[in-house]
Parts: structure tokens; sequence; C-alpha cells
């Protein structure tokens, strides 16, 4: 499935996939060997109000020239993200992750595995975990290469990041930093 150039009755381009959990819970889906590009964001799993999504695999995927992140995550729980390819997103925006995982006000994020994806050239980093009630993030095996800062993790001063795991990543070419930590708690980079 190739899913590029939505363009709304607005000229915005939208995002290729959407997970949300509005009134039901969105659990136990599985996006599998597709291609986001020229959108705003390739695939958003996340939640509103008291519903978050759970229990989401993202394997094979790629996505590139997407306007803000390539993929994000937001109020979920148990997101894997596997063998994905995330290239050039957040251009010309200067706003862009391979991977956000990010929470809003209010919301929390847990259980999210980012495995043996590869991300390059994108505007801001490679995999972002910004924002705070984010817990229990396993980065494993991905190789990122030219982002400005390869992993960046900087949690709110109030709830931080907490339970990290970063292990057998490579970076190369990182601008500033390869992998940035900021009020995170129970971190372990290998």
């Amino acid at each position: 499935l190739e899913i590029y150039s939505t363009v709304t009755a607005m000229g915005q381009t939208t995002t290729g996939i959407v997970i949300l959990g509005t009134s039901l819970q969105s659990k136990n889906i599985r996006v599998d060997s597709c291609i986001f590009h020229d959108l705003t964001t390739g695939v958003i799993a996340g939640g509103s109000g008291v519903v978050r999504s759970s229990n989401v695999t993202v394997v094979d995927c790629t996505s590139y020239s997407c306007a803000n992140n390539g993929m994000s995550t937001s109020f979920a729980e148990s997101v894997q993200y596997v063998r994905c390819n995330c290239y050039s997103n957040g251009l010309p925006s200067g706003a862009g992750y391979g991977i956000d995982i990010e929470s809003n006000v209010g919301e929390s994020i847990s259980n999210v595995d980012v495995l043996n994806c590869t991300f390059t050239s994108n505007s801001v980093g490679g995999v972002g975990v910004v924002s705070g009630n984010i817990s229990n993030v396993r980065i494993d095996g991905c190789s990122l290469f030219s982002n400005p800062i390869g992993i960046n993790v900087n949690g709110a001063s109030l709830s931080p990041t907490t339970s990290l795991l970063v292990v057998g990543n490579i970076t190369s070419g990182s601008v500033t930093r390869g992998i940035s930590v900021s009020n995170a708690q129970f971190v372990v980079i290998e």
C-alpha cells in the first residue's frame, strides 16, 4: 500500500493512517509493508480523552518527505515499530523526527519498542522521545545516519521519561549529538 500527496480542500496535506482511540479503544492493529510520502505525518498511533490506542504494530513501513514526522505515537500503550525506514522527514518545515514519541498534556505513553529501524536525514532527529509521562521505551538495533540528533530523549521536568533502554544502535554523521538524554530516569545505554 502506498499513500501519498493527499491534499484537503484547504490545500493541506493529511496523515496517511491514523490509529486513534476515541470512545472505543483501537487495539490489536498491524500496519504492514506500507509506504508513506509527501504527507503531514505517515502514521499516527494515539488516543483522545481517556481512551488510548493499544497493541499497535507498524512493520516494514517506509516514510519519507513528510512535512512533520515520519511516524508518531501519542497517548498509546504497547506500540512496536519494526524494520521501518524513515528518511528526509520534516523538510522543509524543519520540525520532524523519523519516529516521534510524544505525549500531550494529561496523557501518557507506555511500552514502545523501536526495533531494527533505519533513520536518515530527518530534519530534527532519528527518534524523539519528548515531553513527560512516557515510560518503558526500547530503541534497539537501529541505524541512525546524518540526522541532527540520532536519538533525543527530553522528558518534562515534573514528569520525566522513565525506564528507557537504548541498546545496539549505530549513530553516524549526527550534526550535534548521537544520543541526547535529559529529564529522564532509569536509562540504560549500551
